[in-house]
């Protein structure tokens, strides 16, 4: 879990999560953030489709108002390891 801080003094709505790869996803907790508040957001990372992958990644997730404005934006790197 991590968390979206909202620094601003209004609130900000979260109408939608977009991702750089389809393996990576996020829930919020909430989908609006009051001002000067926090919400909690799991992000999670699906492999299966590449098993064998090994090596380093780097995504970025952005969430979205519902008039598609960047409401906040997170940068997300991996390193996988294959056992």
């Amino acid at each position: 879990m991590i968390q979206i801080r909202n620094n601003t003094s209004f609130a900000l709505k979260i109408d939608r999560v977009r991702t750089s790869c389809d393996c990576l996803t996020m829930r919020l907790e909430s989908e609006v953030v009051e001002p000067h508040g926090v919400t909690a957001a799991k992000v999670s990372l699906d492999l299966t489709n590449q098993p064998r992958f090994a090596g380093r990644l780097a995504m970025t997730v952005e969430g979205l108002s519902d008039q598609s404005v960047v409401q906040f934006v997170l940068e997300v790197r991996v390193e996988a390891r294959r056992e």
